[in-house]
């Protein structure tokens, strides 16, 4: 079923910090805005990049050094590392800066629509929402389109990520074990 067509003066496909760093200044430039994400804000950097990668690197390092810190005269018994716990630690860093964008988002007045977005003739763009059992579609048209869909990985034939032997950082950032050997 679809809802009404919504009006903006400007339509971004992609929240991620191309996205919404051009939302938040056209909003705040006044603008209506409304910016299109079918994952969740922030992108690749955010969300399976950058920041979960340097949250679950900081951690090893604080193990590395408490667990090599006897030749400074700093005595530490019964280190360990809890890979479950670290990847916790590295999920609950993601969401607040994910909460952070989205609040960033919302106190400029960007309106958020969640969904996969497809451009179509004439400045509009539809936004398909919701489960294959019960889908939902939205309209949206504007005077200006920005398309800021970021990055997708690639690989060389025959080593495509398949979640066990090869893996993206989609994968390597959401491991449920810590692997012995990882190149």
């Amino acid at each position: 079923m679809s809802e009404p067509r919504t009006v903006f003066d400007t339509v971004v496909v992609g929240a991620g910090p191309g996205g919404y760093f051009a939302a938040i200044r056209l909003a705040q430039r006044g603008q209506k805005v409304a910016v299109i994400e079918r994952e969740d804000v922030g992108g690749v950097c955010l969300n399976w990049g950058c920041i979960p990668s340097k949250a679950l690197i900081s951690a090893s390092e604080r193990y590395a050094q408490a667990k090599n810190s006897t030749q400074m005269g700093v005595h530490v018994e019964a280190v360990r590392f809890d890979f479950a716990e670290a990847q916790a630690f590295a999920r609950d860093v993601v969401h607040h800066h994910v909460s952070g964008v989205e609040g960033l988002l919302k106190s400029a007045g960007v309106e958020l629509v969640r969904g996969e977005a497809t451009v179509l003739a004439d400045r509009r763009v539809r936004v398909l929402s919701g489960s294959t059992a019960s889908p939902s579609e939205r309209l949206l048209e504007a005077s200006s389109l920005l398309i800021a869909t970021g990055a997708t990985p690639t690989a060389p034939p025959g080593a495509e990520p398949d979640g066990l032997t090869v893996l993206s950082a989609k994968e390597a950032v959401r491991l449920e074990r810590l692997p012995e050997h990882l190149i």
